[in-house]
């Protein structure tokens, strides 16, 4: 029920101008790249290292990694 002498109200927001929250997107976009460098770009570089500790052959750890982040 609605009451016609009650003063007249703004959207269900308000009708207040707040500001926006601008780094709430941009910072797990950030992250989210930064994580995804790290995990790819990491692997080439320490490939070799890991070879020599396992001994395993280079493409069979290239292999292993692009097995595990099928389908990133």
């Amino acid at each position: 029920m609605t009451d016609l002498d009650a003063p007249e109200r703004g959207a269900v927001t308000g009708t207040e101008v707040r500001p926006r929250p601008r780094a709430a997107l941009p910072a797990p976009c950030v992250t989210r790249i930064a994580g995804w460098g790290v995990v790819h770009y990491a692997f080439p570089v320490l490939n070799p290292q890991i070879t020599t500790a396992t001994g395993r052959p280079t493409g069979a750890t290239t292999a292993a990694f692009s097995a595990e982040t099928w389908p990133s």
